[in-house]
């Protein structure tokens, strides 16, 4: 278990003022920062990796920088434990990667997607044991396998966004209400797979960090000023020497 300390979320909505929280709401709803932040986290996952083992799969010096970025997601009341923290980014990185890989078809896409949705499937709070006669339906079969990942995938998030509350007040129209940051991004999550803009299409993986961002055209670098595409090309010259 690892020993970061967790500060206390800076952003927490029940003791924000009313108009601070609507700000962050409106930030929030128009970018997926912090949910691309949070399924970065997720270095290279293989086949033998199993719930509970998230340190070796989290890097340190990346959960330090969330951290540091978006403070303790949990609720002002009741900081959130590190190794929920864990859970939520690995199961939020799951989605994404069930969903990107269903919009393939190729013979690699489909065997990672198997492998993606076996583990979310063996979600701790969502356990389901697949038998082989259901997995083998899966790979073979385009529209159970697109079904099964709609319904897993729904089941989740609408379990996750359960203590979002909606609020109206004629000055300011619909609002949000969240206690804490995490139903924020399963919202987001939400939004993204099913926005009619094709939001989903605009996220990429840095080439330099491996981060995932939200890009334009054939961009291939996050905006962090390591990952600028001349800083990076300096490097790989300099190497090549």
């Amino acid at each position: 278990m690892s020993d970061l300390s967790l500060p206390q979320y800076t952003g927490d909505f029940d003791a924000a003022s009313a108009d601070k929280r609507d700000k962050l709401f409106a930030k929030l709803n128009r970018d997926y920062a912090v949910l691309l932040d949070t399924i970065s986290l997720i270095d290279r996952l293989d086949g033998d990796w199993h719930w509970q083992e998230f340190d070796s799969v989290i890097p340190q010096s990346k959960l330090a920088r969330w951290l540091k970025d978006w403070g303790n997601p949990g609720p002002w009341y009741e900081p959130l434990p590190l190794a929920d923290l864990q859970k939520h980014a690995m199961t939020l990185h799951l989605i994404y990667q069930v969903f990107y890989y269903s919009q393939l078809d190729d013979i690699e896409a489909i065997e990672s997607l198997t492998a993606f949705y076996d583990l979310l499937l063996k979600h701790p709070d969502f356990r389901q044991a697949p038998d082989r006669q259901h997995m083998a339906r899966f790979k073979e079969q385009p529209q159970h396998r697109q079904a099964r990942v709609n319904h897993l995938v729904s089941t989740i998030i609408e379990h996750e966004v359960q203590t979002v509350r909606m609020a109206y007040a004629v000055e300011r129209g619909f609002s949000m209400r969240a206690a804490s940051l995490l139903p924020v991004m399963y919202y987001q999550m939400g939004i993204l797979l099913r926005s009619p803009s094709g939001d989903f299409q605009k996220i990429r993986q840095c080439a330099n960090c491996n981060a995932y961002f939200w890009g334009h055209g054939n961009r291939r670098y996050c905006y962090k000023s390591e990952c600028d595409r001349r800083r990076v090309y300096k490097r790989k010259k300099r190497g090549a020497k």
